[in-house]
């Protein structure tokens, strides 16, 4: 390591791909009926395919807070300022070091209206194929030391 350099890269991530910014705004994306009509369920293997939707998993997380915090209001309970859930250096970090991954995401396939009833293009003219109204990502547990032991008989 030059002098130049400093004593922390180890903790800093290297700059990669700009994150990709969707072309839709997250108040738009209907809600997904709890049946999934509407919407198209999709399995995810390709851990290049979850980095390029970072921004989306982000942005989709602010909105769902943004939401329960406007029904909580709605509803006369007293509401939590709303923060954001995940930050997209975690989701990044998630992606980046779970091995393997894989995981699920709900989008939209036909035109739904904000509750997620049924509806048609001219009743919801900013709804676009393929908004993201879910996801879920999915590995197996993973341990960093070596020594560490997941059982019952361990002695500490």
């Amino acid at each position: 390591m030059s002098e130049e350099e400093p004593k922390f890269v180890g903790t800093r991530r290297f700059g990669g791909q700009p994150v990709r910014q969707p072309a839709y705004n997250f108040r738009d994306v209907p809600y997904c009926s709890k049946d999934l009509a509407g919407s198209t369920l999709s399995e995810v293997t390709d851990r290049q395919h979850l980095v390029n939707s970072i921004a989306e998993f982000a942005l989709l997380c602010n909105e769902a807070t943004r939401r329960k915090h406007l029904s909580e209001i709605a509803r006369g309970k007293k509401s939590r300022c709303p923060s954001k859930p995940l930050s997209i250096e975690y989701i990044f970090d998630r992606i980046d070091t779970d091995d393997p991954i894989w995981g699920f995401m709900v989008r939209t396939d036909t035109p739904m209206s904000s509750k997620g009833r049924t509806s048609n293009l001219k009743a919801s003219p900013q709804w676009k194929r393929g908004m993201l109204q879910g996801f879920i990502t999915v590995t197996t547990f993973t341990q960093w030391r070596s020594s560490f032991r997941f059982d019952s008989l361990h002695e500490s």
